[in-house]
């Protein structure tokens, strides 16, 4: 969630902290929530750079929100490659019929709206995965499905 730098003399962190292009490239290339300049005492390691000794640190708490956040990611991401795979152009609708392992399936169901509007596909979920015969696998889950286009 959170990415510690720390310097003795901090006057470089504070110059690159400064610069929000940068923070959000490193925000998003490190997938953190955010940047801090703070001394940390465990988790960390040191590197050696043009500045001297910086030491970073990452917070490796599990947070279930930041979980969540990353299953929503995945499964949009899924549905748009899914419409790829079927050459699909964006604004051109699609049904998609999905059943899903219980912790997806409630992602699914909580960002629904969101999830078919990003996607331009709207969403059957049943109650089965009988006469799905394609699978997307997300770690050790998966998603059931079957695309009919419009």
């Amino acid at each position: 969630k959170t990415l510690y730098l720390y310097k003795d003399d901090g006057g470089i962190l504070f110059e690159i902290l400064n610069n929000n292009d940068i923070v959000e490239l490193l925000k998003d290339y490190l997938n953190v929530k955010e940047i801090k300049i703070d001394d940390v005492e465990k988790d960390f390691v040191t590197a050696q750079t043009n500045y001297g000794i910086i030491k970073i640190g990452f917070d490796i708490k599990y947070y279930p929100e930041l979980e969540e956040e990353w299953l929503y990611r995945e499964i949009r991401r899924r549905l748009q490659d899914i419409r790829k795979e079927n050459k699909l152009r964006k604004g051109q609708k699609a049904n998609i019929e999905i059943y899903a392992d219980e912790k997806l399936l409630n992602i699914i169901k909580k960002y629904k709206d969101t999830l078919e509007k990003d996607t331009d596909t709207i969403i059957i979920i049943k109650d089965s995965n009988d006469g799905l015969n394609n699978v997307e696998r997300i770690y050790e889950m998966s998603i059931f499905y079957r695309l009919n286009i419009l």
